[in-house]
């Protein structure tokens, strides 16, 4: 079964293949009894719980590496919004010393080609993924066997961020289903991270 493949790679991020392949295993022998929605939820806390395992190994190593990794990232990002604020205003100096025809012209194409936006955003986006790709294989490397903890360590520091912005800078109007969102959105945003972890692991394993 494909998802049987699935859930064994997942173990196998955090675990020995052959102790994956096992737990895998013996939650197959339960399914027919309770279900494909308790298999993932068991997977899934497994998971949870191998993570939690190998953070509390080391606990102060795992979040100082999480920290480092976050603050390298919050400061390319603080860098690339520079860079691209820099830029708008360049485009605005110029833009502003044109005729007013030309400029209406600009403003027009401006508005109608409003694909060179996406395109500005998703390099954007692009760079910062390569960026937390290679912080993830930088974390990755200084934790051998313990490959994806620092990076959970990273995503836990960025909610906890943006937990103590929410709470400093509280809202009049709250809306539980945006910040929920919100939240999950930081989640999916560092898995280029997670990724780089898993090649780091991955090389591993098999140099090993």
């Amino acid at each position: 079964m494909r998802s049987t493949r699935v859930a064994e790679w997942m173990l196998s991020q955090l675990t020995t293949s052959e102790r994956a392949e096992a737990v895998i295993g013996d939650l197959l022998e339960k399914v027919p009894a309770r279900g494909a929605l308790w298999f993932w939820w068991s997977v899934v806390t497994t998971a949870a719980a191998l993570v939690w395992r190998d953070v509390a190994a080391n606990p102060l190593r795992t979040f100082g590496l999480g920290l480092t990794g976050f603050v390298v990232v919050l400061v390319l990002f603080v860098l690339l919004v520079f860079v691209a604020t820099a830029a708008l205003v360049l485009g605005l100096i110029v833009f502003s010393s044109i005729s007013d025809a030309q400029r209406v012209v600009g403003v027009t194409h401006l508005v109608t080609g409003g694909w060179s936006w996406v395109v500005l955003t998703v390099v954007f986006w692009c760079v910062l993924a390569g960026v937390q790709f290679q912080v993830g294989r930088w974390l990755a490397r200084r934790s051998p066997g313990h490959e994806l903890a620092p990076c959970v360590a990273f995503t836990v520091v960025g909610l906890t961020c943006s937990l103590v912005l929410v709470l400093v800078f509280p809202q009049s109007t709250r809306d539980p289903i945006r910040d929920a969102a919100s939240a999950v959105l930081l989640v999916v945003l560092d898995l280029p991270l997670y990724a780089g972890a898993v090649k780091v692991r991955k090389k591993r394993l098999v140099s090993g």
